[in-house]
């Protein structure tokens, strides 16, 4: 590969009209291998924010990615008089496999927020299952409750993101949450300004942050402050890479987990996850347990 495809993924990035939405789509082939993955990343991000990740996955097969609705490069859901809603995700979600994809299988990545999507995708449309082939969680969760947060700071954060889910609050808010905003308040809280790691840290949060609608964003943190997923079963086996987050319980997410899927096979690993620091492939490898590497080489 050369070095400008290595650093630049824009010329894998097409237009995307669908829904009367306007986006991008990345699609990553891969010539000696007929593996199809989709990958359906965190939010708030964009495409670029992942290319490490999609790199690595590339080693394994062709990778396709789209910016949600509301983030990237993507029109928010508001364009056309609907909420940014988990149901409303999903649907999505499962239009746009419909509109890659056509009939052929596939190996689904979802990471965190993308693994809430691709489960109540899942639910919502379970003829879907038949054509998955492999379905990953990358520090995924089910339920507002796989958080670790004190009652305080949870009804704090449940208040507040409701109402700048608001359309006159948000609007207000969109000109003072800008790139100056976050940049000062990251660095603010930065144990060492002076640190290059920890520069690279903050605009690469920054950016993520910046690159969805502030009501889309702020719509979606309320909802994960009251969803859950658990409510019906999903017919596939997944495979759950859990990395250090002091954020989740571990215990609550695996419960929940074998409640949902069928069949439940847990990787982890202890190494720090250093991809919003380096966004790179290297770094990427977090995500990649040696046991989920051989899985993908023998799909």
């Amino acid at each position: 590969m050369t070095q400008a495809a290595a650093n630049a993924p824009g010329k894998y990035i097409s237009q995307l009209n669908m829904n009367r939405l306007e986006g991008r789509m990345l699609r990553y082939p891969a010539r000696n291998r007929s593996l199809e993955i989709l990958l359906v990343g965190d939010y708030p991000s964009n495409i670029e924010y992942w290319w490490g990740l999609i790199r690595l996955l590339h080693d394994y097969g062709s990778v396709t990615m789209g910016d949600l609705p509301g983030m990237g490069g993507m029109d928010d859901f508001y364009k056309i008089n609907k909420q940014p809603t988990l149901d409303n995700y999903a649907d999505y979600l499962a239009s746009f496999i419909r509109l890659t994809y056509k009939r052929r299988h596939i190996v689904i990545f979802g990471v965190g927020f993308g693994f809430v999507v691709v489960t109540r995708m899942l639910q919502q449309y379970p003829e879907m299952a038949e054509r998955v082939r492999c379905l990953v969680s990358l520090g995924g969760y089910t339920d507002h409750d796989d958080f670790n947060r004190s009652k305080v700071r949870y009804y704090l954060q449940l208040y507040f993101y409701a109402a700048l889910s608001r359309k006159s609050i948000s609007t207000l808010a969109t000109p003072i949450f800008n790139e100056r905003f976050l940049r000062r308040y990251y660095l603010l809280r930065s144990p060492s300004k002076s640190d290059p790691e920890m520069v690279r840290l903050v605009e690469a949060t920054v950016k993520r942050w910046s690159s969805g609608n502030l009501r889309t964003m702020a719509t979606i943190s309320y909802q994960l402050g009251w969803f859950s997923n658990t409510a019906r079963p999903v017919n596939l086996p997944l495979v759950h890479v859990q990395t250090p987050d002091e954020l989740l319980s571990y215990v609550r997410i695996e419960q929940r987990l074998k409640v949902i899927y069928k069949d439940l096979k847990i990787l982890s690993t202890n190494r720090y996850n250093r991809y919003p620091l380096k966004q790179d492939k290297r770094s990427a490898g977090v995500y990649m347990p040696s046991e989920l590497r051989r899985l993908l080489k023998t799909l």
